[in-house]
């Protein structure tokens, strides 16, 4: 078995004792990751997915997506070009920017599937990077999408330790089942050419592709 970010076998194994469920953590660049047997299916996650129940009219959703796009408006202009990426049955995301002055094209693969092309100067990835099944893969095809020096805004909450970790309702979700710290983030950084541009330490992340 080999970690699914990083690619080395230096792992350990994590039992949930609240919630039952079995996970891997990966001593080399701190990902924890479901075991490949407890993946979801795709008509599972789906379903849960449409059951969010997220909109531009509902006040703390709202204000919880902005603590991932106010550290980002500084950095646009009317011509940049955004995408979100994994925007899920309601683009809400996208909807908040249009209100501010900014397009934003979308992405999800259950619910616009349509492979995004082109390269963009900004990319969201709000509460999607725990979802991922292949985290490798998935930020390897959000890299290649993004122009040198252009942004990724990732927001998904950290772990702290393996005792927070055990009681921690982020893990109650079945479709939850990639999880990062800081330390995650920097292994990010390093193997896929990117520079940390800002963290709130607790669930945002801006990185910027390139060398500085």
């Amino acid at each position: 078995m080999f970690c699914p970010l990083c690619n080395t076998a230096q792992l350990v194994p994590i039992t949930l004792k609240s919630f039952g469920r079995e996970f891997i953590k990966c001593n080399h660049c701190s990902l924890i990751f479901s075991l490949a047997d407890e993946l979801p299916i795709s008509t599972l996650e789906k379903s849960r997915y449409e059951n969010h129940e997220n909109s531009a009219n509902d006040e703390g959703y709202v204000k919880f997506l902005n603590q991932a796009i106010a550290p980002v408006l500084a950095f646009l202009n009317s011509s940049s070009q955004i995408l979100d990426y994994g925007c899920g049955p309601q683009p809400v995301l996208s909807q908040l920017l249009k209100q501010k002055g900014f397009s934003c094209k979308n992405y999800d693969p259950f619910f616009y599937p349509q492979k995004p092309t082109g390269e963009n100067d900004v990319i969201f990835s709000t509460e999607v990077f725990e979802h991922f099944h292949y985290p490798k893969k998935e930020i390897e095809e959000i890299t290649n999408l993004l122009v040198e020096g252009g942004l990724l805004v990732i927001m998904t909450e950290f772990y702290k330790d393996p005792e927070h970790f055990n009681k921690w309702w982020y893990t109650r979700d079945f479709t939850h089942v990639s999880f990062y710290n800081e330390d995650t983030f920097k292994h990010i950084c390093k193997g896929f050419g990117y520079q940390l541009e800002y963290t709130d330490q607790i669930r945002v992340v801006i990185l910027r592709k390139g060398k500085p």
